[in-house]
């Protein structure tokens, strides 16, 4: 029987592993028991009609650190934002990080950062560990928050 996914978990007592398809030739000739899983793809949210008929979830998060002057507007800015682009099924969350290592488990640039399904509103080279604040490009000029019309922009090119 042909295996037809990417990777394959052998099931042998006690313990469980994880192999990429070129270990099972070595692991042929093992009595085990293979089990597929099928190949994890991003999700893609549909847009079909105007922004109002928009009615799938967008996950959406500020993450942000506990000085940081900005993340309570940056919240308030992509709320108006859903709203006037017609989403009102999605909640803005605010996750503060507290430590370098919380900084490194999620794509951090800064203070305050926005992501949508998990990946940056405005994607940089930034991502960092330092607990700072993030510097935003606003026109001409530079500001700790996105502007309105940005923020507006970028997620409607999410949707």
């Amino acid at each position: 029987m042909p295996i037809t996914t990417d990777i394959v978990i052998w099931m042998a007592k006690p313990t469980y592993r994880a192999f990429e398809p070129t270990m099972l030739a070595i692991m042929a000739n093992i009595p085990m028991t293979p089990i597929s899983i099928p190949k994890i793809r991003p999700r893609a949210i549909p847009l079909i009609g105007p922004a109002s008929a928009h009615t799938d979830l967008m996950d959406i998060s500020v993450l942000h650190i506990e000085d940081c002057p900005n993340w309570a507007e940056t919240g308030s800015r992509i709320r108006t934002a859903l709203k006037d682009l017609g989403v009102s099924n999605t909640e803005v969350s605010f996750v503060e990080l507290r430590t370098p290592e919380d900084a490194s488990q999620v794509p951090f640039a800064g203070s305050p950062t926005i992501l949508v399904d998990g990946t940056d509103l405005f994607p940089s080279d930034g991502r960092t560990t330092d607990l700072a604040c993030r510097i935003y490009r606003a026109g001409a000029h530079f500001a700790g928050i996105p502007l309105q019309g940005d923020i507006e922009d970028a997620l409607r090119r999410r949707l």
